[in-house]
């Protein structure tokens, strides 16, 4: 039973919807661990928030505005929906950017202590060289 022309049954619509928030929900407080990045929690929570906008704009596209009947407020819910997709999606290739500066760092501190261990180890060599030799 439709109660408008919508695209899919509201309850249909408010149930994947739901199911979607859960999955946010359980994800929330994982990003609360402490081998978590402050920078990439901060950014993954905006994008979860700006999530559940988009998902709640999309499911009132979907299943609860009739877009014959007020196509105003159809064309309002699908522009938010559409604005959150992007943001989410420049929010990803922040976190891309975030993730490649931070691999970048720990790998010029992983050369320099493998630098400094082979210094350590070739001034112990020349040492014992030293006191072998005559």
């Amino acid at each position: 039973m439709h109660l408008a022309t919508t695209h899919f049954e509201p309850l249909v619509a408010v149930g994947l919807a739901s199911v979607i928030i859960l999955a946010m929900a359980w994800y929330w407080p994982r990003l609360s661990r402490p081998e978590m990045p402050v920078t990439r929690r901060r950014i993954r929570r905006a994008s979860l928030l700006i999530g559940l906008l988009g998902l709640i704009a999309a499911t009132l596209g979907f299943g609860i505005i009739d877009p014959d009947a007020r196509p105003m407020p159809y064309f309002a819910a699908w522009g938010a929906a559409s604005l959150a997709i992007f943001v989410v999606v420049m929010l990803a290739l922040l976190d891309a950017l975030v993730s490649l500066r931070m691999h970048r760092t720990a790998m010029t501190s992983m050369r320099r202590e493998r630098a400094a261990t082979l210094g350590k180890a070739i001034d112990e060599a020349k040492a014992r060289r030293s006191k072998e030799s005559p």
